[in-house]
């Protein structure tokens, strides 16, 4: 259960999400919320950010490069422009996926995308400015999600993954709490059951393998955040 100090992902998919009903109207889900959630959506419209749904590739190149601004700033791996590409392609032109971009002025400052698969939505990837980040766009971004999801008839929106281990101290907590704050309930899956054909190699990718992606992200992130210094980016 929740609180036993899990990981974040026990394997290759979050054990632990936050799903948010949607069968309440959107006046009860804004009831529903945290305050201080419900707030930070009205006042991130009243200081005049926009949050529109996106239709041409160039603003898939817009979102791609606010989520490698994203991924310097707070130190993960992303996955290449193709990938993104692809799903654009497979996904967004077949009404499966959306993306969304929140702009400011006329500056796109953070973008998201999402999916639609049967009764369910699922937020995939998010990415925010350095600029204008405390007019909290990621919170509209959210909001404007869980509409769209509801329009086409889902029951349930999921935020995807949060931390088991809902100590405070947690260093994921604020990830926790930024989902919770929209009123998704914690959901736990039965989690990943792995068959060891090899102790030896088993305990070398669990415990060694680790360390290694661990540093090797740390020098493309190093190697990255040189390079755009040297642009002056």
């Amino acid at each position: 259960m929740a609180g036993r100090g899990l990981d974040f992902h026990e394997g290759i998919q979050p054990r632990f999400v936050s799903r948010l009903d949607l069968s309440p109207s959107p006046e009860e889900l804004l009831e529903r919320m945290h305050p201080k959630t419900r707030y930070n959506i009205r006042l991130t419209q009243r200081k005049g950010v926009t949050v529109a749904e996106a239709h041409r590739v160039e603003d898939l190149k817009t979102f791609y490069k606010i989520l490698q601004e994203t991924a310097l700033r707070d130190g993960f791996l992303i996955r290449s422009y193709d990938y993104f590409l692809t799903i654009w392609k497979e996904m967004v032109k077949r009404k499966y996926a959306q993306l969304f971009l929140a702009s400011y002025h006329g500056e796109a400052i953070a973008g998201a995308l999402a999916f639609i698969m049967g009764d369910k939505a699922w937020y995939l990837y998010g990415a925010s400015s350095n600029r204008h980040r405390n007019l909290m766009s990621n919170h509209l971004l959210q909001w404007t999600m869980i509409l769209w999801a509801k329009e086409r008839g889902c029951r349930f929106y999921d935020f995807r993954g949060v931390s088991g281990d809902l100590n405070p101290d947690n260093p994921l907590y604020g990830l926790y709490r930024f989902k919770k704050g929209f009123g998704g309930t914690l959901t736990e899956f039965i989690g990943e059951y792995d068959r060891v054909y090899s102790p030896f190699l088993y305990w070398l990718w669990r415990k060694v393998y680790p360390l290694y992606a661990q540093g090797f992200r740390n020098l493309l992130l190093g190697r990255k955040r040189r390079e755009r210094a040297l642009l002056g980016d």
